[in-house]
């Protein structure tokens, strides 16, 4: 029975324990804004968030709180959501090709050398821009038209353009001509209208390789020199034909009668009653060689005329060979002695009068008033269109040693053009970029920090002029200062001070005398 028993010795019937709590939470809350403003029907889509906040956490093996935020994906909705930016590389047109980037690699004291040819190297600059067709429309629609203004590089992210390519200057080629044909007839200087005894033979040459530049830079082509009793057409020898013995004979000697064609001044073949009063030219003296006799060759070309003109101290000569093909047998005709296996005969008696004429150097092309009609501007859009423009250049007649003479001693019939119609190379204005946005300030309101305190822009040169376009402006860059802020705002954190420390929720301490733990680990917060 408990009056046995002292109160003081009473054993305690209750002890503190922890009544399981799960977590609780509050509602959701609204959706936040989606992350994403504009519409793309490629690019990924934006997200949407929405939290809770725990109004209860878990005690004594409660259930865990579930996670306090929740993120979906979502895309703009209603009318007028503009589409979004979209960015990409831009470059600017290549640079000249230039040889000497690559020597002064090699050998610095190159740098000044201009006139060099071969491979070399172009270099361009590239920059990002905002692109898109419908962003473009879009902003036409708002009147702002600069889209196409340079952006931060960051913006951009597929890979940059190249800068630099491997390009061919093409080496000068030297004129290349021909040798010089053989004097022509003496013909009237127009056939087409002859007057008096004097004429003029000529001889020409050809180009075998065309220069750079054209064939304004070759040496002249065709010299005249005066002669007396011209004709227009004279017989020129197409072949000899074969020698035929003479009286009927199966060998000895004989003569070659020569195979022709009449021929204007030009060396055309004509008719050949128009030759009538031209010189028929003789049949040649042969052998035919007999059984046993001594066989010869035939006579080899003459040889180059040694001078192209006569005069007090120059004869020029020309020489032709043949050599012994079998000797004879006894009793036969004996092969001719030395002598006789060449022969010599005198050219070019003409005296040393050579006249041609001499033509400069075509002059720049210049716009043609006459034919306006076709000419038409360069529009800034790019498309290139063109002038026809005229080109001059001087022409004389001179004497070869001499100089230059009247122009009545060359042929008129030949003369150079001095006058000819040109395309004017393609006008290119200068095309630059709108200017960049304004960089930040990063002022930070400290004492004596300057950085930042500036801001600045740039556009980017695209195309450069040529051929007389608009010249690129001055000012590709402009900085101006920041505007500092008139007084800087200084912010921290501030606290309550720390909660009484709980050992155990206080819903198990209330009306509970026995609880009296002092010590252990327990929570404090604060606000």
């Amino acid at each position: 029975m408990r009056v046995f028993c002292t109160q003081e010795k009473l054993p305690i019937t209750f002890q503190s324990c922890v009544v399981p709590k799960d977590c609780q939470t509050s509602e959701w809350s609204e959706w936040s804004p989606c992350s994403k403003t504009c519409y793309s029907a490629t690019s990924p889509k934006g997200f949407r968030t929405r939290t809770s906040s725990v109004k209860q956490f878990p005690v004594g093996g409660g259930k865990e709180c579930l996670s306090l935020e929740e993120k979906e994906s979502c895309a703009p909705q209603g009318e007028g959501v503009p589409p979004c930016a979209t960015y990409s590389w831009r470059t600017t047109e290549w640079s000249e090709c230039r040889v000497d980037s690559l020597l002064n690699q090699q050998d610095r004291r190159r740098g000044n050398q201009t006139a060099l040819c071969g491979g070399g190297i172009q270099t361009r600059e590239f920059y990002c821009v905002q692109v898109n067709e419908n962003l473009l429309s879009y902003l036409n629609t708002l009147k702002e038209k600069e889209a196409e203004k340079p952006l931060a590089n960051k913006l951009c992210t597929g890979p940059t353009p190249n800068t630099t390519q491997l390009c061919q200057i093409t080496c000068p080629i030297e004129c290349d001509v021909s040798s010089w044909t053989a004097w022509g007839p003496c013909t009237f200087e127009s056939c087409g209208d002859p007057q008096g005894k004097k004429g003029f033979k000529l001889r020409k040459r050809h180009i075998i390789n065309e220069p750079t530049g054209g064939t304004g830079n070759c040496p002249h082509l065709i010299e005249a020199i005066p002669c007396d009793n011209p004709s227009c057409y004279s017989w020129q020898v197409v072949r000899q034909g074969e020698c035929t013995p003479d009286n009927g004979s199966e060998c000895g000697s004989g003569i070659r009668t020569p195979e022709v064609q009449c021929t204007n001044s030009n060396r055309n073949f004509v008719d050949r009653n128009l030759c009538r009063e031209a010189i028929y030219p003789v049949p040649v003296l042969c052998d035919v060689p007999c059984p046993k006799d001594c066989v010869l060759s035939k006579w080899s070309d003459w040889s180059s005329c040694s001078y192209t003109c006569s005069g007090k101290t120059t004869e020029g000569k020309q020489m032709r060979a043949r050599s012994i093909l079998a000797y004879a047998a006894e009793g036969a005709a004996q092969c001719p002695n030395s002598s006789a296996l060449q022969e010599v005969r005198s050219c070019n008696e003409h005296p040393c009068t050579v006249y041609h004429w001499q033509a400069g150097h075509w002059g720049p092309c210049i716009e043609d008033s006459s034919v306006a009609t076709l000419n038409s501007s360069t529009s800034w859009s790019g498309e290139a269109t063109c002038a026809v423009g005229m080109q001059t250049r001087k022409v004389m007649c001179v004497r070869v040693n001499v100089g230059q003479v009247g122009p009545k001693k060359c042929p008129e019939t030949v003369r150079p053009d001095t006058v000819r119609p040109c395309l004017l190379p393609c006008r290119k204005d200068c095309i630059v970029t709108s200017y960049s946005h304004w960089t930040l300030c990063h002022s930070s309101c400290n004492e004596g920090d300057d950085t930042g305190t500036k801001q600045s822009r740039h556009r980017v040169i695209i195309q450069l002029p040529s051929n007389g376009g608009r010249d690129c402006p001055d000012t590709l860059f402009e900085e101006k200062d920041c505007e500092m802020p008139p007084v800087c705002s200084n912010y921290r954190w501030k606290t309550h001070k720390w909660r009484r420390c709980q050992l155990v929720p206080w819903n198990v301490r209330q009306n509970s005398p026995g609880a009296h733990e002092t010590c252990g680990p327990g929570l404090q917060t604060r606000g």
